[in-house]
């Protein structure tokens, strides 16, 4: 009777901070709410009268702006209010002990308990930690937003440090994994909701953030600053900051004035940091701007920037060339600006710059020759490979020792040829590589189909004879007359997207790929990953693979049965295929316990159960 009744008065104080915060937050959202009646009222006048009248396009656009705007305004002073669903989810939670998905989090749900434990952590791991605060409740973020983010801080200086700060979080049971069918990794994170709470509070009595909440206001001035919806216009405090975060401002209103005044900001995060790609940021309407104005003038001003953020703000055409003023930048983020037309030469002079992610931009057609300048870059994503004489190509890349992970998309016929992969094979420490061909690629590689499929033709033929006959083995040659380039022997991660040819060149032969453990081939024509090679004299087996990951999606024409994939990849230990492999689907229902052996594979190795879908053959009964 003791032991019941002195843990119950705990759990009892618990539920009633639990609710009390509830309670006040409805009061505080009930108050927010009566606030906005007159913008609301003044919007829907404008709104009718626009109908009456038949308002033009330029002013229904503008009143578009100011709905959006107050929407947002609206929504973002409330989607942190928890709904009385989720507060009776979080009761249970505490309730019911076999809920807690981490037993840790039970004891974490008393302030003090918490306050303990964010203690015991040192001085870098706790503003990781309290850079979680700014994202909403339940909120999905990717793991590249926040080591790119603790870089440009200056809470790690390597991304392998940022890393380990992430592992101990994790460890410590402050966040934790999303996991999403068909991922192999895990990059995706969350926060629970309650841990949530307690790391806002320590935020704001640290003055760590400010969030820009009317009813919080204590007087005191942070480093960091994030947009919810009401632009940099309530911003007081520019020449103060390090750190501006967008977190829902939809709309971003340009002024060289603000720009001018964030002499100290370090860390610019404008774009957009949600995982869905139906999350729509642009910059506001430029009908007014002079003429050969850019939307980021003033950029420039900015002399300590080292993390600057633009992904997938619509609506930039070009970046300005005063950017090459940028020098301490280490880290430029200009993915999926789906207008971005234009990137000068000037940045070559950003000499410290060590990622560079332009990829998804899709109405680039070429690379500036300053690229070729910036030694310093160890990520390099979105390279467009073009007929472009005025490019830059992979040749001029040459000098770039520290490239780890390059991501390549190519718009002409035929690559890669020699020269391209002699270009590849000069990044000594180049780990990651991924090849993007562009449709065109697939359209003119049409032309030369008939005489591919002659050539798979015959290997099948040769193949299946030395299979029957092993004394033919012996006269089966390649007939290669010199040894071609191939891919740099260090990668360990291989990924080709709409892979142009049937027939698998000698780059992606098994044999000159020996320290590969991942092979990603996601749509494309391939048809052969080795299954056909001709075999010489002086060997009676064919290459095999050292990949453990494979990932094979969307290759219709791909022929090879469950023995040939056992026989070429014995060391695979993961297995995912999407609406590719009808052949070996086929033959794998005629296999007794077929698919049982793939889903054992990965099993036997230690591995979680993978995601394997064909959706046409295989049913969730089946697994």
């Amino acid at each position: 009777m003791t032991t019941t009744t002195t843990a119950r008065p705990n759990k009892a104080e618990d539920l009633c901070k639990l609710i009390g915060a509830n309670v006040n937050s409805l009061e505080k959202a009930s108050k927010r709410m009566r606030k906005y009646e007159d913008q609301i009222k003044e919007v829907s006048e404008k709104f009718e009268n626009l109908k009456k009248g038949g308002g033009s396009e330029d002013e229904f656009g503008e009143l578009k702006r100011e709905v959006m705007k107050l929407k947002q305004q609206i929504s973002s002073k409330h989607e942190d209010e928890p709904q009385e669903s989720e507060s009776t989810a979080d009761i249970d939670r505490v309730n019911a002990d076999n809920t807690l998905k981490y037993p840790a989090f039970e004891r974490m749900f008393d302030s003090k308990e918490f306050r303990a434990r964010y203690d015991q952590l040192d001085s870098l791991s706790k503003n990781c930690l309290l850079c979680f605060s700014v994202f909403p409740e339940n909120a999905e973020i990717n793991k590249r937003v926040m080591i790119y983010w603790w870089i440009g801080e200056g809470f790690a200086t390597t991304v392998q440090i940022a890393n380990d700060l992430f592992i101990n979080l994790f460890v410590e049971r402050f966040i934790e994994p999303v996991c999403k069918m068909g991922s192999f990794g895990v990059n995706i994170w969350k926060m629970d909701p309650l841990v949530r709470s307690l790391v806002i509070e320590i935020a704001k009595t640290s003055s760590f953030f400010d969030f820009d909440d009317d009813d919080d206001d204590d007087g005191n001035v942070t480093s960091r600053a994030c947009l919810i919806a009401n632009g940099l216009t309530k911003i007081q405090d520019f020449e103060k900051l390090n750190t501006l975060f967008n977190v829902n401002e939809s709309i971003l209103e340009f002024n060289p004035e603000f720009f001018s005044k964030m002499k100290k900001l370090s860390v610019l995060y404008l774009g957009r940091w949600q995982t869905s790609v139906s999350h729509h940021i642009e910059v506001a309407d430029t009908k007014s701007m002079k003429i050969n104005a850019n939307v980021l003038d003033g950029l420039e001003n900015i002399t300590n920037l080292t993390f600057l953020s633009l992904h997938g703000i619509s609506r930039i055409t070009e970046l300005p060339e005063s950017i090459s003023r940028l020098t301490d930048l280490t880290i430029l983020d200009i993915r999926a600006c789906h207008n971005l037309e234009v990137i000068p030469n000037g940045i070559g002079l950003l000499k410290n710059l060590t990622h560079l992610d332009m990829s998804e931009c899709y109405l680039l057609d070429q690379m500036p020759k300053g690229l070729a300048s910036l030694y310093n870059l160890q990520v390099l994503k979105g390279f467009i490979v073009s007929e472009s004489k005025n490019s830059c190509t992979l040749d001029d890349l040459r000098k770039f020792p520290k490239l780890r992970k390059l991501s390549i998309y190519a718009v002409v016929y035929g690559f890669p040829e020699d020269r391209d992969l002699r270009a590849l094979n000069q990044f000594k420490a180049l780990t990651n590589l991924t090849i993007t061909w562009a449709r065109g690629s697939l359209s003119e590689q049409a032309n030369s189909d008939d005489s591919e499929k002659k050539d798979i033709l015959g290997a099948k033929q040769a193949t299946v004879a030395a299979a029957k006959k092993p004394g033919l083995t012996k006269a089966l040659t390649r007939s290669f007359t010199s040894k071609p380039a191939g891919l740099p022997s260090g990668l360990i991660k291989l990924d080709l997207q709409c892979f142009p040819r049937k027939i698998t060149p000698t780059w992606l032969m098994a044999c000159n790929l020996k320290n590969l453990k991942k092979l990603y081939v996601r749509g494309g024509k391939l048809s052969d990953l080795g299954q056909f090679q001709k075999l010489d004299g002086k060997k009676a087996e064919k290459d095999k693979w050292e990949v453990e990951i494979l990932r094979l999606k969307y290759l219709n024409d791909l022929e090879m049965d469950w023995s040939n994939l056992q026989e070429l990849f014995p060391k695979l230990n993961y297995l995912e295929m999407v609406s590719a492999l009808n052949s070996l689907v086929s033959n794998a229902m005629k296999v007794e316990c077929g698919w049982i052996l793939i889903l054992r594979l990965c099993l036997d190795h230690g591995f979680p159960l993978p995601f394997i879908s064909q959706r046409k053959f295989l049913s969730k009964s089946m697994i």
